[in-house]
């Protein structure tokens, strides 16, 4: 941890979501902003829109490689809401995207988050 930045490292099958919410309840974190991430995914699920702008959830079993992470994580109500988007590219680079619903790392993943001070936070 560097001031308000921390580092989730994961090790192979660890669950992404899960580790996010044990890391934010062990450090105390209202709200933080996951801004980056490096490895790679696997037998994760995905919500995103269709082509034809019907909602979809995708089940992806192989392992994809991560060009994107970012969303947020917030207490609400006693219990840690935690809403992350991701790019990931497919073999032959073929790209999927949308909300991660659940998802596994596959060997080494590295996940960013900045911690927000919320009395600094102007609600308009």
């Amino acid at each position: 941890m560097a001031g308000n930045t921390f580092i989730l490292k994961l090790t192979d099958n660890a669950d992404v979501l899960e580790e996010l919410r044990k890391l934010v309840s062990e450090q105390r974190i209202t709200y933080a902003f996951v801004e980056n991430a490096s490895g790679r995914l696997k037998e994760f699920q995905l919500v995103s829109h269709a082509p034809n702008g019907r909602v979809e959830t995708n089940y992806f079993k192989d392992a994809c490689e991560l060009n994107a992470m970012h969303g947020k994580i917030q207490r609400a109500q006693g219990e840690f809401v935690v809403n992350v988007r991701v790019l990931a590219s497919r073999t032959g680079f073929t790209g999927v995207s949308g909300q991660l619903l659940k998802g596994k790392a596959d060997g080494e993943l590295i996940i960013e988050l900045r911690k927000v001070d919320m009395s600094k936070m102007i609600e308009a």
